[in-house]
């Protein structure tokens, strides 16, 4: 039922999703089925659906900082909800410092609400601590958008590093005599 929902939401018959990972959830309550919910709700603008449903994945998967997330994800679709979105985003990240997710979240936040150093800062800490091309990407994007695009260009060209650096390691496996 879970891979019907997300097949339906990409199909955008978002009431059969709906259908689907309702269905899911009925098989098995878990954080897939509840996150594909929330996103069908919010794609009909169904936002207190989504919020419910975000809350009851939070009471039934208690202490998880992807529960927090996903609670954040749905206050962050309205510009009066942000700030409970950075409330839920900043606990999900003291529960589990490591969670990339919320932190990307709570950064395009930051660039919403036009505090682009505290975005900067909280991706460089990241960055310090994960080499992950997402925050590469993340950075470039909010150096980008505030015109400081050599710093922009800069993370694109790590993320290009990177992929290259895959793509030849992939290719040497693929063929021994390389």
């Amino acid at each position: 039922m879970f891979f019907k929902g997300n097949l339906h939401l990409s199909l955008n018959r978002l009431d059969l999703a709906v259908t689907d990972f309702r269905g899911a959830q009925e098989l098995r309550a878990d954080l897939r089925s509840y996150q594909g919910l929330v996103r069908a709700y919010l794609a009909l603008s169904k936002c207190k659906d989504a919020l419910f449903t975000a809350r009851e994945a939070m009471k039934v998967m208690h202490q998880s900082a992807k529960t927090l997330k996903l609670v954040g994800d749905v206050h962050a679709i309205s510009s009066t909800g942000r700030e409970k979105a950075i409330k839920f985003y900043e606990s999900a990240i003291r529960l589990e410092p490591g969670f990339l997710g919320a932190a990307l979240a709570l950064a395009d936040l930051h660039v919403a609400e036009g505090r682009n150093k505290e975005a900067f800062l909280l991706l460089e800490r990241y960055l310090r601590q994960w080499a992950d091309d997402s925050l590469h990407v993340k950075l470039a994007q909010v150096f980008a958008a505030t015109s400081l695009l050599s710093d922009a260009l800069s993370h694109y060209q790590s993320v290009l590093r990177s992929v290259h650096f895959l793509l030849e390691l992939k290719l040497r496996n693929s063929n021994p005599k390389l």
